[in-house]
């Protein structure tokens, strides 16, 4: 029975769908620092996958069903263009038909999969020579997308690349359907191996990446691979997983670098759109990228950037996103520090005016509509060693405090609004009760420091306020009340 209770508890659990860690993409050359990340996590709410450049030049497509579709897809155009082989005039669709199927395939993951798509070419590049007249071929237009170009010809492309990709197989007649363009595939490959070797530089892939040319395995201990001119297939294996599928163009004698899918300038131009507020400004090739990481990845994706140390980030979707503007901003704010509270109502003043050293807090809301703001709270003032003495509520009594509250409420201006992870500004002016008898006018001249993207910040006041008048005062007395003071505190959006 409790056997039985455990399995339960445990299948329930399993059950349970896991909750995707977000994805957040720099583009960055590579990782940032720490706290960095750390922001960027705080923005997206909780642990993130962080991913740099490589992953852009490079983002996983691994290996599906739709990749065996798609080869089933040339089986079945091959054996179709057997069937029909002998009928009239068919040569060009043929031609045709398996061109758009094979414009499909971009990985090849191994030798067998190279076979299945070198025997497709082989039977594509033989319509090819059945259907053009030599010097239709050379010339003609329709002929076009079967033609490629080596030293000194221009030659059948189908065969080209599939001599290209298996550079060790021993062609014989009976892999061109039928005999009668044999005498031509002989005399391209006997003018192939006349051309010298192109070569692929792979040293600057990543690091632990495993690179597959043409189905093989490349040794990275090498610099340079040699590879016959003409079409092939490359990707790399990172972290177990199919990535940067592509096909490379092989030259004789010249020797070509992996390109990246994104490179350092495309990165730029994607930091300079989000950084400007567009997700949607981004070159062809970073969205392709990022379009093949949100397919892998089934957390929220995010794009970030930095903007000389600030940090820029924001949800993707492959559309034009410009980031929504607050109109309204609410912050609740907490602050401490010290000042002065200069005064002829403290205790022993004989009229004359005491400056007394305060330390000084309060608890305040900001509510921001566009830059405007109402603002509004409750400070306190210390004043250790100089009290104030007043009647009680009942005036049955005098009371001796150095505690000063203060009540007020104001209007201001954000300068620069907290709207965004960025530096505040707030200038305000404020009325209200300074205890223990005096209404007074005052400001205030905030700056904040975001600590985080969700909405903090830490902030420096300067204020004050002044009253000429105690509620005490009659007739032409005058004993006013002056504060000063400067704090240290948080501000957090709501």
């Amino acid at each position: 029975m409790h056997r039985a209770l455990i399995a339960l508890l445990a299948a329930s659990l399993y059950a349970i769908p896991a909750i995707a860690a977000p994805v957040v993409v720099w583009f960055e050359s590579d990782l940032p620092e720490e706290k960095y990340l750390r922001r960027a996590e705080s923005a997206v709410g909780g642990d993130a996958i962080h991913l740099s450049h490589v992953e852009l030049a490079f983002p996983p497509q691994p290996y599906t069903d739709a990749d065996d579709d798609r080869l089933e897809a040339v089986r079945a155009e091959v054996i179709e263009a057997v069937a029909i082989w002998d009928q009239f005039d068919v040569e060009f669709g043929i031609a045709t038909s398996l061109e758009v199927v094979l414009a499909k395939i971009d990985v090849a993951r191994d030798r067998r999969n190279l076979e299945e798509i070198v025997d497709a070419l082989l039977v594509q590049g033989a319509a090819v020579s059945r259907a053009f007249p030599l010097t239709e071929f050379r010339e003609g237009d329709a002929a076009e997308p079967f033609r490629a170009t080596v030293p000194g010809a221009r030659v059948n492309r189908p065969w080209l690349v599939a001599m290209a990709l298996t550079p060790d197989r021993n062609f014989t007649r009976s892999d061109l359907v039928d005999g009668g363009p044999w005498p031509d595939f002989k005399e391209l490959r006997e003018q192939l191996n006349g051309l010298p070797p192109g070569y692929l530089d792979v040293s600057k892939l990543p690091r632990g990446a495993i690179v597959v040319v043409d189905g093989r395995v490349v040794d990275r201990s090498e610099r340079e691979t040699e590879l016959r001119p003409g079409t092939h297939f490359l990707h790399v294996i990172r972290n177990d997983v199919v990535s940067g599928r592509q096909r490379l163009e092989i030259e004789a004698g010249l020797s070509a670098e992996v390109p990246m899918l994104v490179d350092v300038a495309m990165v730029g131009a994607a930091n300079a759109a989000l950084v400007a507020g567009s997700t949607g400004g981004f070159p062809d090739s970073v969205k392709t990228s990022l379009d093949a990481i949100d397919d892998y990845h089934s957390g929220d994706l995010h794009v970030a950037a930095l903007d000389g140390g600030r940090l820029v980030i924001q949800p993707y979707s492959g559309e034009f996103v410009r980031p929504k503007k607050r109109v309204v901003t609410v912050l609740g704010t907490g602050e401490i520090g010290g000042g002065i509270v200069m005064s002829p109502l403290f205790d022993g003043s004989d009229g004359d005016t005491i400056s007394a050293p305060a330390a000084h807090g309060g608890l305040g809301l900001e509510i921001g509509i566009f830059n405007g703001v109402i603002l509004g709270g409750f400070d306190l003032a210390f004043t250790p060693g100089n009290t104030v003495t007043h009647g009680n509520r009942d005036e049955t009594e005098n009371v001796s405090t150095s505690v000063l509250p203060q009540a007020w409420g104001g209007i201001g201006v954000y300068v620069l609004r907290p709207s965004e992870a960025r530096a505040t500004l707030l200038i305000a002016g404020t009325y209200g009760w300074n205890g223990p008898a005096h209404k007074a006018l005052g400001g205030r001249l905030t700056l904040g420091v975001p600590i985080d993207e969700g909405g903090t910040w830490f902030r420096l006041t300067v204020g004050g306020s002044t009253a000429n008048k105690s509620m005490w005062d009659t007739g032409n007395d005058e004993t006013p009340m002056h504060t000063l003071f400067f704090r240290l505190g948080f501000g957090t959006r709501f």
